[in-house]
């Protein structure tokens, strides 16, 4: 699946499975209220991971060894397995694999959730 709609009190989100990025969100009047990617900068909200920001030369180390790291990581930029998904809500996942720990020599799991909630009166 590359993206899910989310429905929850007449608002609306959209999430697709790259980088597991909100893409839009739209309220009960259809009004978009994400950025909608441009060619000034593509991207809407984008995940970053493992990192915020740039490591000195984009490269990460530890224990004596060097990994090249660019800007705000590599979620982003990658495809994210789809774990749970609903109406209403989801869940994306990023598990490490070899590529990853060409860049970041830990293992990990990153899991992305999104929902909306009906509105509280």
């Amino acid at each position: 699946m590359e993206q899910l709609t989310l429905h929850a009190d007449g608002i609306s989100a959209t999430i697709v499975g790259q980088g597991a990025e909100l893409v839009s969100l739209r309220d009960g009047d259809g009004i978009e209220l994400l950025w909608q990617a441009g060619p000034a900068w593509r991207r809407h909200s984008p995940v970053l991971f493992p990192i915020v920001g740039r490591l000195k030369g984009d490269q990460l180390r530890h224990r004596g060894q060097t990994y090249p790291m660019t800007q705000h990581g590599f979620a982003r930029d990658r495809r994210f397995a789809w774990a749970e998904q609903g109406p209403a809500s989801c869940t994306l996942v990023l598990t490490d694999d070899a590529e990853t720990r060409t860049h970041y020599p830990f293992a990990f799991r990153l899991a992305i959730g999104y929902e909306l909630s009906p509105r509280q009166h």
